[in-house]
Parts: structure tokens; sequence; C-alpha cells
């Protein structure tokens, strides 16, 4: 008896190529859908957490301190003591002389030409 020859090509089966990864327990597992979503969500409550303890916690804005306006309140007259060394002549005179005072400033000339610096006219030769 003669023997079959070998065929070199294989027989094609009914079964598809296997390419991506097997795994032992029972195929492709699920997809977790719902990992993502729940990291986004918990990021964004962690960023609103944050941006209210900021905003509670920000320090209050200084009160604008109100100045007062200034009035015009004339300062009252010293009492004047007479020590031994002063004769009663020599303050009042002094007196006489303060009250005086605003009458010879309000009756003084600011324009007054003898005030002027003087205007040098020089030749020094530097036109030429």
């Amino acid at each position: 008896m003669e023997e079959a020859p070998v065929p070199t090509i294989l027989p094609p089966t009914n079964t598809p190529p296997v390419y991506g990864p097997v795994y032992s327990r029972g195929g492709i597992p699920k997809k977790h859908t719902t990992i993502l979503p729940l990291i986004i969500g918990v990021g964004i409550f962690v960023l609103f957490l944050i941006i209210i303890l900021f905003t509670i916690n920000r320090p209050k804005p200084a009160p604008v301190a109100v100045l007062p306006t200034p009035t015009m309140t004339p300062t009252p007259t010293p009492i004047r003591i007479l020590s031994t060394f002063a004769t009663q002549s020599a303050f009042l005179q002094f007196e006489q002389s303060v009250n005086a005072l605003p009458a010879t400033i309000s009756g003084a000339t600011l324009s007054d030409q003898t005030l002027d610096p003087p205007s040098v006219d020089l030749s020094l030769g530097f036109q030429k």
C-alpha cells in the first residue's frame, strides 16, 4: 500500500483569527464608561470648592477714612503772664506791633521797581 502524500497547504478552518489580546476570563471586558465622567465631575466639584473657599476667606477692604474738612477758626489769644524782667509798657508795645503787622503787610507793594534785580547789558563779543 502506498502512503498518501502529505498536503503542503493546511485546509481552511472556520474560526476567525484573533488579533487582539486574549483574556482568560470570558472574553472582552466591558468598557468603563462611568470612570471618565466621574473624574470630570469630581474635578469640577473640587474647582468650585476652591473658588468658594477663596471668596469666603478673601480679606475685606479697609473702610475709607473720612477726613474732616478744615474750618477757619481763629486761635484764641494766649494769656500772657508778666515776668519780673518785663515791664507793662514792653508788653503793650509788643501787642501794638503785632496788631500793626497785618496792616503793614497788606499795604506793601510787591511790584516795587526797586526790588527788581539789575539788568546787566555787557558787550562780551559772542555775536560774530
